[in-house]
């Protein structure tokens, strides 16, 4: 699959490690987004970078595939509001289907493409029937987000509890539009709703699988920077939002019985936290 020069290797390669194993991932749709040039890149970074990056990856999708389920099960009808949503295919789930709206927010360029690829492949007959995800386009750094958000829930339905999810961008914002948007995300979050996130803590800066994965994307996939936030595990606990997990890669590895040899210094060792508000 061919694609735009302004959308990130990066978003593609993750989608070849998902589709390597989509009983472990989850996804049966990975495979749809990739790229020769994925394939080459992915490979190499495996190869050369991080051997374990392919099964963290999809544990990644697994762990919120899972989250989501039993979101579902507790409420039955919901709303996904999916931050960040890049190439991920939740809404196509046999679980997701039915009752759930979804709401897929990314940078215009991204949900075009997205956009213009989903519509193909239900013409083709590669996904299944369902009602594609309404979309926002937004660039956080940019623009105004957070009334654009509101709209957006509000056309959506209030009275539906949402589950939030931030997969793998937030670190990306700058520490003034993280902090806004987590501000927005405590109010958004009302009772019953949960909020699922991805975040780097600042000991991540010390592993080697880190910053060889920063020199790699440097190199290979023209990533300009260290433009990168950290935050501690109490940015998020001291919001009285309710902890229902919290783990990390390295910790995945051990809870689906992937590997017990995961470290901080040979995985790029993401955090999960999921949270709620009761009252």
């Amino acid at each position: 699959m061919k694609h735009p020069p302004d959308i990130s290797d990066t978003a593609f390669i993750t989608c070849y490690f998902r589709s390597l194993d989509p009983e472990r991932s989850r996804d049966p749709f990975a495979h749809l987004w990739i790229s020769d040039s994925a394939r080459r890149l992915g490979d190499q970074f495996k190869n050369e970078v991080i051997e374990n990056d392919p099964v963290n990856i999809q544990l990644r999708s697994r762990y919120w595939v899972e989250a989501l389920e039993r979101f579902q099960r507790e409420h039955g009808e919901f709303t996904l509001v999916n931050l960040g949503a890049g190439f991920t295919m939740y809404p196509y789930l046999p679980f997701m289907t039915s009752g759930v709206r979804c709401l897929e927010v990314d940078q215009a360029h991204v949900i075009d493409f997205k956009t213009r690829s989903l519509a193909e492949f239900s013409r083709t007959g590669q996904l299944p029937e369902a009602a594609h995800p309404h979309t926002l386009r937004l660039n956080f750094e940019q623009e105004d987000f957070e009334d654009a958000l509101d709209r957006e829930i509000e056309k959506l339905g209030r009275d539906r509890p949402v589950f939030f999810l931030l997969e793998g961008f937030f670190y990306y914002l700058s520490a003034a539009v993280s902090d806004r948007l987590w501000a927005w995300l405590q109010y958004a979050c009302h009772k019953g709703s949960q909020i699922g996130m991805i975040y780097l803590p600042p000991e991540v800066q010390h592993s080697r699988a880190f910053r060889d994965t920063q020199d790699f994307l440097r190199s290979e996939c023209g990533y300009d920077g260290d433009h990168i936030v950290y935050h501690d595990k109490s940015y998020f606990t001291q919001s009285g939002l309710k902890v229902l997990d919290h783990c990390s890669h390295v910790e995945l590895g051990k809870r689906y019985g992937a590997s017990d040899d995961y470290t901080n210094d040979n995985t790029f060792n993401e955090h999960f936290i999921l949270l709620t508000r009761h009252a």
